[in-house]
This record gives structure tokens, sequence and C-alpha cells, in this order.
């Protein structure tokens, strides 16, 4: 029995070159007399979703394959940031043992471990999970327990006189039924397609755990109380943005440019994982921050404005006795007189005769109680 091992790799830094534009297999399309291309239903001109296959050697896969498997190929796949590994392995003994599901999930995993090991990927990187396919022939039945209950059924392959191609695809397992046996073509089309659904989901994975780390980073530690903890976590927010809209593009290739088994069996993975409300709930979340940090950003600016308000009310009582003094020394300036002699009202002679450390003190607590009445009144505020 023959499967499909995809697992995303971490460490291996294997990062493609963005490919042009214009990037389309040409295989798939013909020319006519006129000398006019045109794409086969089947052409795709992928844009984001670029992949670079690097064979492990047949030698090393020798080796490597442990007893009762046999590793037919395997590479190491770089398509945008991630790093993932494909695989077809043969199970040689599956015929004379019954087939035990989590036996089978762990010695699948065993065997893609010791192709990664095999492989050319630095000593320190690791597989993050393993995404199993079984490839069955048209007579044989999935094994009881392979899948669970949420399949996505998608058709490969359509054909009006043999049985179609259809593949049922889950949470860690997938069926592919009707497998015609040396289709070399169509394997390495479903791989493709597996190793697209991999790196979109790894993708949307990483901005869920980013956009996790900075609601954590606000609610729980209130980093944006002040205003350089406010302009960095909206930094973070940023590129999160910006992250998810470059994400969205890869998805639109599955969407647009991506066509036959390989469209089919992403986007097909991708709706038994719940892809797109995965993707919904991390954009919720994202809206959910901004509306924080805003409602922060605002409780800040009152803050700011209350305190600028106060020195400035200060400031300005500041400004109007010196004001009034200096009204008072230009009056009686160039006058021989002393200010306020003969007055009924006597308060130039009553400041005379206080003593000045007192009229200091007077001073200082009339500013302080205009600014204790200016807390309090804000304070009122904010209850209402």
């Amino acid at each position: 029995m023959k499967y499909f091992l995809v697992a995303p790799v971490e460490g291996a830094g294997t990062t493609p070159p963005p490919p042009p534009v214009t990037a389309s297999d040409g295989s798939r399309s013909r020319i006519l007399g006129t000398g006019v291309a045109v794409r086969s239903r089947l052409d795709h001109r992928q844009s984001e979703l670029h992949q670079e296959w690097r064979g492990v050697s047949p030698e090393r896969l020798a080796r490597a394959a442990p007893a009762g498997f046999r590793i037919e190929a395997a590479w190491l796949v770089a398509s945008r940031s991630e790093s993932v590994l494909a695989a077809l392995v043969d199970h040689t003994d599956a015929a004379s043992a019954p087939l035990d599901v989590l036996t089978i999930e762990a010695a699948l995993s065993d065997v893609a471990a010791a192709i990664l090991r095999s492989s050319d990927a630095p000593a320190d990187a690791q597989l993050l999970w393993v995404n199993r396919t079984v490839l069955l022939p048209n007579d044989a039945a999935v094994p009881a327990q392979w899948n669970d209950a949420s399949i996505v059924t998608a058709e490969l392959v359509a054909s009006s006189t043999e049985p179609p191609i259809l593949a049922d695809f889950g949470w860690g397992n997938n069926a592919v039924r009707g497998w015609p046996p040396g289709d070399d073509a169509m394997a390495q089309q479903i791989l493709m397609g597996l190793v697209d659904a991999q790196t979109v989901w790894r993708e949307i994975e990483a901005l869920s755990a980013e956009s996790a780390r900075i609601v954590h980073n606000v609610v729980d530690r209130d980093s944006v109380a002040r205003r350089r903890g406010y302009q960095s976590t909206l930094d973070d927010l940023q590129k999160l943005s910006a992250g998810m809209a470059a994400h969205h593009l890869a998805y639109d290739d599955v969407l647009l440019s991506i066509q036959g088994a390989r469209r089919a069996a992403a986007r097909a993975s991708l709706s038994a994982w719940n892809y797109d409300e995965v993707a919904e709930r991390v954009g919720r979340r994202i809206s959910d921050i901004a509306a924080v940090i805003r409602q922060r950003k605002d409780a800040l600016d009152r803050t700011y404005q209350g305190l600028v308000g106060a020195i400035g009310v200060v400031l300005s009582l500041v400004v109007f006795i010196d004001l009034v003094l200096s009204f008072i020394s230009t009056s009686f300036s160039g006058v021989d007189a002393v200010p306020g002699t003969g007055s009924p009202l006597g308060v130039l002679s009553w400041f005379r005769s206080v003593e000045t450390d007192w009229l200091f003190a007077a001073t200082a607590g009339v500013i302080l109680l205009v600014i204790g009445l200016l807390a309090l009144s804000r304070r009122a505020r904010r209850a209402v």
C-alpha cells in the first residue's frame, strides 16, 4: 500500500526566490496555426505559490527506509517562506499484516523523520507534523477510522469511460480512491496541491500565533498604558496587518491561478481544515486589537489633555496676577507717592504690611486649590 507524506519542516531555511509573474507550465498549452498560444484549462500561472523541489538521493533513501517500507521518492520543497517535506512511500508489509491505524500513523511519522535526517536539511531541522494520504485502487475500501467525520471529498480527475479519481481529505489523513498506478504526473499534481495547502495553513497559523501574542501583550500586560508601549504595539499591529494582506495573495493564487488536481487537492484540504473560519477569526482578532488600541489611545489622549488643561489654567492664573501687578507698577512709575496711599480700600497697604513668606504660601495654596478642583471635576466627568 502506497502513501503520500507531506510534512512542514521548521528550520530548513530553503526559501526560494520569487518567480516572475508570467511563470507558466507551457507543457499544457498548444499553438494554433495562427501562432496564438491557447492555454489549457489545466495550465497555471501562479505568482505567489511558486515551488522549488529538491530531491533526496535514492541511495540515502534506501539507507533511511525502516523495515517494512520502501521510499520511492522524496523531496524538500521550498514554497514562499515555508519548507515542506514530500515523499511517496510504499508499505511493503501491508498485505501480510492487518492495518492498525494508530500503528501505521506512528510508523509513517517515523518514515518522514528518517527521510528528513537523510536529506541535506540542517541538523536542527524538525517536522512539525505529518499529513498522510493513502493511495487506494478502485476495489479497495478506505481503512476504518482512517479519517474523521469532517472529511471533504474532491473529484481529482473526471472520466466518462473510467471511474473518476476521488479523494477524501481530512485532518491529518487523506485517501485517494481509484488511484492509477504509475501515473507520475498525477502524483506530482496532487503532491503540489498538498504542499500548497500546507504552505497556506502554516502562514495562517503563524499569523494566529502572532495575533494572540499581541492580544496578551495588550490585555494582560497593559502595554499601551504608556505612549511608548502604545507605539510599539501599534508597530506590531501594522506588521501583522501587512502579513495578513500578503497571506491573502497566497490563498488568492489557489483560487485564481492553480488548476487541475493541484487546485482540487489544495482547496479540499483547506476546506477540511476549516481554513475559511480560521482566517476569518484571525482577521476579527486583528480588528479587536485595533479597537482596543484605539480605546487606550483615546484614554491616553484624555489624560494628557486634562494635564495640559490644568497647566494652562495655572499659567493663566500666574499671568493674570503678573499682569495686574504690572499695571499697578506702570501706573505709579515716575510718581513719588507710595502706591496705595490714601486709598479707601487699603489693599496695597495691606500687602505691604503682610510678611512675604505668608504671601508666597497663600499664592501656592490658591494654585494647588485650582489644580485640585480641576482634578475633581475631571474625575466627576469620568464617573458620568
